[in-house]
């Protein structure tokens, strides 16, 4: 049975041919099947799981988990700087194995999952060959190995929030409850995994009182049961604190990013240089750099900082975030050891926004439902780090959400250039 808060339920509005996500016809299952394959191979090429940086963290908030019962790092003082969820599932994970031998095929599935999600939107907008041909590309094509060969929260981040804007695209117009709790759902459990996602959902009411007000009850639910399901953790360092924490205190990236000198370092050396000077470890006061009172003495730092030169803090935010997002993620090192090549991947991501762009604004003319929301999404996204130090796997959502615009505006410029010589051959 299924229930509605919508009294008129308009019709689907969606390319010839497309069907629903797990619809019974040949072209989902190959679709599902062949990226299913893909993932295979290159779980099965193998390479080297190595633990470190944060996975080393993560790895041991979980055995503490599991020996404790409690959130800490050090064993007596509760951690506030990361959220619990990736921790939670490698402290399961653990219990049921014994071990972490075979969780990148884990991680690797969270991927799947994700990529899933993604072809099932590009389905409902342009048609299910566009999700199969362009989908098992990506996976092909895309680095897997960088997000599932350490620990990081990347991988169930984004097979939740996929799953939950897939929902949001299905089930915003035809106003289904069941569709849009569970996004709610999703999009709170994927906020313990990265609180990145926090605001999102309030976002998306905003996005529909501009974008069309149809959706706002729909959004308005969505909103709802994520509030419900992140307020447990709310609750929990309100009293623990003593203050209300919107999920973390993590004051550290921001305190980077107020001090020129190590925003530098920070930025082109990476965070180990940072974290092995004496500065820092004084800051820390032999504390673990997640727990409450090092992120005060990051805190106070930061806005001191900001009070002292503030514009010189607005610019390294505004520089950062346009240099993050023009350069392919992972390779920031070829900054300065293969400039060449690195500058040849950003061509390649001017390249890349130019048919997402040319995309987008076809599928909006289209009024197809809720296109704007990958949009929204990248936009939302950079604003939430705009004010920090931001690592280029932090922008991977966004990227791969906003490949149904380009695959589109990839297969506008086709049709452009098919038709062009068909006109052309016709006036030989």
């Amino acid at each position: 049975m299924t229930f509605s808060y919508s009294h008129s339920v308009p019709p689907r509005d969606r390319a010839p041919g497309a069907v629903g996500l797990f619809g019974d016809t040949k072209r989902v299952r190959l679709m599902i099947l062949a990226l299913f394959l893909v993932h295979m191979i290159i779980g099965l090429l193998g390479w080297d799981f190595v633990i470190t940086a944060d996975g080393k963290e993560y790895l041991r908030l979980a055995q503490n988990i599991l020996d404790q019962g409690s959130f800490t790092y050090d064993g007596v003082n509760l951690v506030v700087g990361k959220p619990p969820g990736f921790s939670f599932l490698i402290a399961a994970y653990l219990w049921l194995v014994g071990s972490l031998k075979g969780f990148h095929w884990l991680q690797l599935i969270f991927m799947y999952l994700a990529f899933v999600f993604i072809a099932g939107t590009m389905a409902r907008w342009k048609g299910w060959a566009w999700g199969l041909a362009g989908l098992t590309v990506m996976v092909a094509a895309w680095p897997l190995h960088l997000l599932t060969s350490n620990l990081y929260a990347e991988a169930p981040f984004l097979a939740l929030t996929s799953a939950g804007l897939y929902l949001v695209v299905r089930h915003a117009q035809s106003g289904r409850l069941w569709g849009n709790v569970l996004a709610g759902v999703l999009f709170g459990l994927s906020t313990y995994f990265r609180p990145v996602n926090l605001f999102w959902p309030f976002a998306i009411i905003l996005f529909s009182l501009i974008w069309n007000r149809r959706y706002v009850r729909t959004t308005i639910i969505i909103c709802a049961v994520h509030v419900l399901m992140v307020s447990p953790w709310l609750a929990r360092n309100w009293y623990q604190f003593g203050r209300p924490v919107p999920m973390v205190a993590n004051w550290g990236p921001l305190y980077f990013m107020t001090d020129a000198d190590i925003w530098k370092q920070h930025f082109f050396e990476g965070s180990g240089v940072i974290r092995a000077s004496d500065r820092y470890h004084q800051m820390l006061g032999g504390e673990f750099q997640f727990n409450w009172r090092p992120n005060v003495v990051f805190r106070r730092a930061a806005l001191d900082n900001i009070r002292e030169d503030p514009a010189g803090y607005v610019g390294r935010c505004i520089w950062q975030s346009a240099f993050a997002w023009t350069f392919v993620p992972g390779t920031k090192e070829a900054h300065k050891n293969a400039p060449i090549l690195f500058n040849a991947g950003r061509v390649a991501m001017f390249g890349y926004y130019l048919l997402t762009i040319l995309g987008a604004a076809g599928l909006m003319r289209a009024r197809r439902p809720m296109a704007g929301l990958p949009a929204l999404y990248a936009v939302y996204t950079a604003l939430i780090l705009v004010p920090v130090c931001t690592e280029s796997r932090y922008l991977i959502p966004p990227y791969l959400w906003l490949l149904p615009y380009t695959l589109a505006g990839t297969g506008a410029v086709w049709h452009f250039i098919r038709d062009r010589q068909g006109k052309g051959e016709v006036g030989q």
